[in-house]
């Protein structure tokens, strides 16, 4: 649903959960499919994804491809995605 909703609509921020496992063979991730269609139709959002503390390591191989991208750990705080917003 949600690469239907970026081809309808333009964004500023994308919100999404980085889940990793290495059973997905060549991608690092499922949200590698959102991140492509950013970088080619909204390479202006700003995008933050919420990851376990043992898997952010796995990211720097994600900003390589698809350019910078933020992270907060879970439990994300309301306050932590409150500043990220508003900065």
């Amino acid at each position: 649903k949600a690469l239907a909703s970026l081809k309808k609509q333009d964004v500023d921020v994308v919100i999404a959960e980085f889940n990793y496992a290495p059973t997905y063979g060549s991608r690092i991730s499922t949200v590698e499919t959102l991140l492509a269609r950013l970088q080619t139709h909204h390479s202006d959002a700003r995008i933050m994804l919420f990851a376990l503390p043992e898997h952010l390591h796995h990211m720097e191989k994600l900003e390589q491809q698809y350019g910078k991208m933020d992270a907060l750990t879970v439990p994300v705080s309301e306050s932590a995605l409150t500043e990220w917003l508003n900065g």
